[in-house]
């Protein structure tokens, strides 16, 4: 059985999935933003998925980011979340032939034209897609969230306003 190690660098400024053979690989922080996770397979070849992840594109996107608006008091201490449109597209295959097979798995900051992921290491590597593209759906969604927000809050001070004028 053969041990993948995969080390990911620049690891904070994006948000994304990485999945071999369609599992997803657990990471634990190193240190600096470094992470560091490995997978156990007797396969001589694998497929390495990477992609982003944001709550936006879920069915219910509207009610879970309004819901947590409005319960860490209007964002005040809602955390920072990946809100870009901006997604990564990934795919490669692994060959794995190779002893102690380590990959680093380095994120590039987004630019036009821009490869998405590089990967080093020990291993063979054979992508087909390697991008990242702009999700328009997402688009309107920050769009329509931040209209909705501010639409929240105005209704909150209204409110506030007219039960402080009812106490007077």
């Amino acid at each position: 059985m053969k041990e993948l190690v995969i080390k990911q660098i620049n690891a904070k400024h994006v948000r994304k999935m990485v999945y071999v053979d369609d599992k997803p690989v657990v990471f634990s922080k190193v240190k600096n933003g470094v992470c560091e996770g490995s997978v156990k397979t007797d396969k001589e070849s694998v497929k390495l998925t990477v992609y982003t992840f944001t709550e936006l594109a879920s069915p219910l996107w509207w009610l879970f980011s309004m819901l947590f608006y409005i319960i860490s008091i209007f964002g005040l201490f809602d955390p920072v979340k990946f809100k870009s449109a901006v997604m990564i597209d990934y795919l490669a295959t692994l060959d794995l032939t190779q002893e102690n097979p380590r990959i680093n798995l380095k994120t590039n900051y987004v630019k036009e034209g821009n490869r998405a992921i590089e990967l080093s290491g020990n291993v063979a590597v054979l992508e087909e897609v390697n991008a990242y593209y702009l999700d328009a759906e997402i688009k309107k969604r920050i769009k329509s969230l931040k209209i909705l927000k501010i639409a929240v809050f105005i209704l909150f001070i209204i409110l506030l306003l007219l039960k402080l004028s009812t106490l007077a």
